[in-house]
């Protein structure tokens, strides 16, 4: 069985979500910060773990909280965690 961690970042607006998944990126803190991350692969040869891990930033300016709800259940079927 493969596993695969995805993390999705949806909590309330202004709280640096952002702010995290790019600082974990590049390694430090970003000093202009865009609304929202584009989706972010770690391949599973970068992590301790060995498992490819994908990170999505979430921003209401960009999807209504009635697609995200729809993102989370698609993603959620998919895994075996």
């Amino acid at each position: 069985m493969s596993k695969l961690i995805i993390s999705l970042h949806c909590i309330a607006a202004g709280v640096g979500k952002t702010s995290l998944v790019l600082s974990l990126v590049s390694e430090e803190f970003p000093d202009v910060v865009p609304a929202r991350a584009e989706e972010i692969t770690i391949p599973a040869d970068v992590t301790p773990e060995k498992v490819p891990t994908n990170i999505v930033d979430y921003s209401q300016r960009f999807v209504p909280f009635a697609m995200l709800t729809v993102s989370i259940a698609r993603r959620s079927s998919c895994t075996d965690i």
